[in-house]
């Protein structure tokens, strides 16, 4: 048997979730008092601007941004990985994607021969299968690209996680900007 006081509360959670006036009050209740949850969407994370999404997103695991500068069994340059988030564009299914190199070049602001040079490249280190296709554009396969990441050591720290607030900060041992200091020359005064 509930109590008068179950019998209240659970009356009231009920009206509530039920209730979508009440349910926009208490959202316009805690905007109030200064809700200091943070927003997950992405509009939120990118400035409130929707309009930033109307041409689609891509989805990047953070293992290849933590791991294509040191990927086996050879790293890419940050050319090559900008080629293949270009790629990953393309790529909302199964299917191999199929841009021009033209189409690339442009969104990277490379000639056609670069976009080239750079799948040459990632297919000689095995991270890129060109498929040929008679009048038409190439597909570019992925698998592996794909497979080398997943045997890829993980090089986050495991203890930076959302809540540890460390995420984007970079561990430095020297200076933060500028030249390195140098011991003064012999016989040189400092100023």
């Amino acid at each position: 048997m509930l109590s008068e006081n179950e019998k209240t509360v659970s009356t009231e959670n009920s009206y509530e979730e039920n209730n979508p006036a009440e349910k926009i009050n208490a959202v316009r209740e805690l905007r109030s008092l200064g809700d200091s949850r943070p927003s997950r969407s992405a509009t939120a994370r990118w400035g409130d601007d929707p309009g930033l999404f109307r041409q689609g997103f891509v989805v990047v695991p953070n293992r290849f941004l933590y791991s294509y500068a040191s990927l086996r069994p050879e790293p890419l340059s940050a050319g090559e990985a900008l080629f293949i988030l270009q790629l990953m564009s393309f790529k909302w299914d199964r299917a191999l994607p199929f841009p021009s190199y033209k189409t690339i070049a442009r969104r990277m602001g490379i000639t056609d021969k670069m976009a080239r040079r750079y799948a040459q490249s990632l297919d000689r280190k095995g991270y890129l299968r060109r498929q040929y296709r008679l009048r038409a554009t190439n597909r570019f396969d992925l698998t592996g690209l794909f497979e080398a990441l997943s045997v890829a050591p993980y090089l986050g720290d495991e203890d930076e996680g959302a809540s540890g607030g460390k995420r984007n900060q970079l561990k430095r041992s020297g200076p933060r900007h500028g030249p390195t200091p140098h011991a003064a020359a012999p016989g040189l005064d400092s100023v």
